[in-house]
């Protein structure tokens, strides 16, 4: 079987759920990611574009990458990641660019843009795509209840939905053993620790973040902060408190 992966960026956790699907060696895998960001990609065979941002040259990039690695590379299922791949792609086959019925589509959104802190009216125009758009696709991949819940709610048929939640593999948490104890010294025994790994991004809840350590006492708490933007564009926080 010959699956592509399709994402118009793969910071964070879009990353840890390819090189995880990608691991499986009776699959024959290619992804298509930023070429800024294919360190974070583990497969072989991989397609690259130039992205500098969520922009119109970036994403004219994606496209015609999309274009011609289909058209010159036969493959049995499309699994598209997060939205802007998720549309774009989708988009190809309601148009007629290119053959749906060559392919099985998956659609991971990574949780739905209409799920996201927006405006209501953005909310609407998401939701109407995302259901046009379920019209081109074999299944999409929630990865919580809330999620398929919402896109319940939203109108997108839950015969479509599947729920299939994020992992963690062995390897990988070997390795979080293995820092847990490298770092049982570092831990200030004294204040409460309290740990958050994931994208700065409102999404993510890094905002509430920030306003909790703006007002927690110094004294009493320690705040570990691991990850990174895709944007490259977040506040950043200087206290004593914050590693």
């Amino acid at each position: 079987m010959n699956v592509i992966h399709i994402a118009e960026t793969v910071k964070g956790g879009v990353a840890t759920v390819i090189n995880n699907l990608t691991e499986n060696n009776e699959i024959d895998s290619h992804v298509i990611c930023p070429e800024s960001q294919s360190k974070e990609i583990y497969c072989a065979q991989k397609t690259l574009f130039s992205r500098t941002g969520r922009n119109i040259s970036s994403l004219s990039s994606l496209f015609l990458v999309i274009i011609k690695t289909l058209k010159y590379n036969k493959f049995d299922v499309i699994h598209l990641h997060s939205s802007f791949a998720g549309f774009i792609v989708r988009a190809l086959f309601a148009f007629k660019l290119i053959n749906k019925k060559k392919y099985k589509v998956i659609y991971t959104p990574h949780c739905f843009s209409f799920i996201m802190d927006t405006k209501k009216w953005k909310k609407k125009v998401y939701i109407y795509i995302e259901r046009i758009l379920a019209k081109q696709t074999d299944c999409i991949i929630a990865n919580s209840y809330y999620e398929y819940k919402c896109a319940v709610d939203a109108g997108i048929s839950k015969n479509k939905i599947k729920v299939v939640y994020n992992a963690v593999s062995l390897d990988g948490q070997e390795k979080l053993e293995r820092i847990k104890k490298c770092n049982e010294n570092e831990v200030q025994k004294e204040k409460i620790n309290i740990l958050f790994v994931g994208r700065f991004d409102k999404q993510k809840g890094y905002d509430y973040l920030l306003n909790v350590i703006k007002v927690a006492d110094v004294s009493k708490y320690t705040f570990n902060i691991i990850g990174d933007s895709v944007h490259d564009v977040f506040e950043k926080i200087e206290k004593e408190n914050v590693v």
